[in-house]
């Protein structure tokens, strides 16, 4: 399922003056990865991608829906009629959590935006991911995005590296402004080097 594209627009808009706690780290890292988001979706016109989320919510509600059948038959059918539907529901339900988990560690990863791009040709779909880390008590945050060319497939990453103390002052008023501007630039850098690579 894909998102309704965003119509172009020159720069992202500015919500007004944002405030938060400088020392509380999910806060933060949560204000600047949607804000990245932002100026992909609204500054670049990347279409988000929602397919992971169906299928993290797809394996999470069918796990949830053969729990409740089980519940459901029990009080029906109480044990021992219901012993084999029991067992059948609680491995089924294991083996969806533990698919959900690996799905998790092996394609979600850090990973919280996926997105898509495309070109002038309006055939070529070029994908772009956007991951980060802020990790607690340190003022040290990363934001790596990545860019796959449709054209080639080939695969470049990019990291911004910076202290919050650059986008948030004593008070913690967030510099909206310098921060969409990093991303813009970090984009434009991005592209530039997976054009390198292919010649």
């Amino acid at each position: 399922m894909k998102s309704k594209k965003s119509q172009p627009k020159d720069t992202v808009e500015d919500d007004g003056p944002i405030e938060v706690d400088r020392w509380d780290s999910s806060a933060v890292r949560i204000l600047l990865d949607d804000t990245a988001r932002k100026v992909l979706t609204e500054d670049l016109c990347v279409e988000e991608d929602f397919r992971n989320t169906d299928i993290r919510l797809g394996l999470a509600c069918t796990g949830c829906g053969a729990a409740a059948f089980a519940l459901a038959f029990d009080y029906f059918f109480p044990y021992p009629a219901s012993h084999y539907i029991l067992f059948t529901c609680v491995a089924s339900y294991f083996c969806l959590m533990s698919l959900l988990s690996l799905f998790y560690m092996f394609i979600q990863k850090n990973n919280f935006f996926f997105g898509q791009s495309v070109d002038t040709d309006k055939k070529t779909v070029h994908q772009w991911r956007l991951m980060s880390d802020l990790r607690r008590f340190s003022p040290d945050y990363s934001l790596c995005m990545a860019f796959q060319n449709g054209h080639t497939g080939i695969e470049t990453v990019e990291k911004l590296e910076k202290s919050i103390a650059v986008y948030f002052d004593h008070y913690g008023v967030f510099n909206f402004s310098l921060y969409c501007e990093d991303v813009r630039k970090l984009s434009e850098e991005l592209v530039r080097a997976n054009g390198k690579k292919q010649q």
